[in-house]
């Protein structure tokens, strides 16, 4: 399960650090080789490391000078829980496994909302970092709540991680612009205000499949996940034919509207735009949720193809049918060598009474080799359709 770090002393109170399933992540002063940067000058550049994986979340020191501490007790490394305090420097921050904490639980930042932006209502603020903060506003014109995502430039610095951070917001600026479908979130609009870039996006009340995992703590029910993951199917079809790649397809990703069911992918700021061949990604940094990346992506996120979308789509239709993701790993060391060397255990073993034809469709959309796998989503559609129209007889 996913692990949050929430700031309360330190930084900027309310905060609040995600940690994905099976990933790691760094805390440290320095913005180019830290994950999570804080400008406190007790903190080494790397000083230490936080990963969350089957069910547990760990912190590591990383050699820093003036240590990391649990509860008040210097570690070297040490299993955490829900409410422990992990403390770096002038930095503490409060552990919650699971879901994310509830917002009102946590310390308030006293900074007022943004200046008014022509148009919109700021309602709330949701997360901040350095890169950025994410909003819940309100359109004047049509009354409809939507996200805005900001970005000062001018708190940007001029080093390789705050200038990605640039270039990310921007190609989510210029990829959400162009893709409009049904189940994909929408990109409305983008404005720049006193050096301050503002993305309006598409706000959806619902839960995303990550969110139901970890509710049930178990696979979910087949025909309605079938349905949900062939809408996102769809729509990976559908950004392909634009000539782009999502490349963090992942349980956290797929959001399921309440009103009405429909499913969205969201998520699109690890895009790749083919029709240019440009990529904010460095040589060798893999991205995204790791237990359903593609081995070719983990090696180098620079020359992925359409292919690692299906196996992406393929490790979130696991995990939302057996309970568990299809690779599995004490550590992420283990991670990445079960990535590239073990094959998953066949879906129909994790769940007997799946359809052996839909195990054998996912299988064969998890091959470690990009040319022995499905190479389309429209082959995947077509190989999905059959299994669906069984399960409706």
């Amino acid at each position: 399960m996913p692990a949050y770090l929430s700031v309360i002393e330190g930084a900027i109170p309310g905060q609040l650090l995600p940690v994905g399933e099976g990933q790691r992540v760094t805390l440290g002063r320095s913005r180019r080789s830290s994950d999570y940067a804080f400008e406190d000058p007790l903190l080494s550049r790397q000083h230490c490391a936080v990963q969350a994986a089957e069910g547990k979340a760990r912190v590591v020191d990383l050699d820093s000078k003036n240590g990391t501490f649990v509860n008040g007790r210097r570690i070297g490394a040490s299993l955490l829980q829900t409410g422990d305090e992990l403390q770096l420097g002038k930095v503490k921050l409060r552990v919650t496994l699971g879901a994310p904490p509830d917002p009102a639980q946590l310390p308030q930042t006293e900074r007022a909302l943004p200046q008014p932006l022509a148009g919109y209502v700021f309602r709330e603020r949701l997360e901040s970092s350095f890169t950025g903060e994410l909003f819940l506003a309100q359109q004047d014109v049509t009354g409809r709540t939507v996200l805005i995502k900001t970005l000062a430039r001018k708190q940007l610095a001029d080093d390789e991680a705050s200038q990605e951070a640039l270039r990310r917001f921007m190609r989510e600026v210029r990829t959400g612009g162009r893709l409009h479908h049904p189940c994909i979130t929408e990109v409305y609009d983008v404005h720049e205000l006193d050096d301050v870039l503002y993305l309006v996006c598409e706000h959806v009340e619902g839960w995303t499949l990550s969110d139901v995992l970890n509710e049930r703590k178990g696979g979910l029910p087949g025909p309605r996940v079938l349905e949900v993951m062939r809408q996102v199917a769809v729509a990976l079809a559908y950004a392909h034919e634009q000539g782009v790649v999502h490349r963090d397809v992942s349980p956290g990703n797929v959001i399921v509207r309440k009103s009405d069911g429909v499913a969205k992918l969201q998520g699109f700021r690890l895009v790749k735009d083919l029709a240019s061949e440009s990529v904010v990604t460095s040589k060798g940094q893999g991205l995204g949720n790791m237990l359903y990346v593609a081995p070719e992506q983990v090696q180098n996120a620079q020359n992925v193809t359409l292919r690692a979308d299906v196996y992406g789509w393929a490790a979130t239709l696991y995990h939302c049918i057996a309970g568990v993701p299809p690779v599995e790993a004490k550590s992420y060391a283990d991670l990445i060598r079960r990535i590239f060397n073990e094959e998953p255990v066949p879906l129909i073993q994790r769940e007997p009474t799946c359809p052996p034809a839909l195990s054998d469709l996912v299988s064969r959309c998890l091959e470690r080799e990009p040319s022995l796998r499905l190479q389309t989503m429209a082959d995947v559609i077509a190989g999905l359709d059959p299994i669906i129209a069984a399960t409706r007889s």
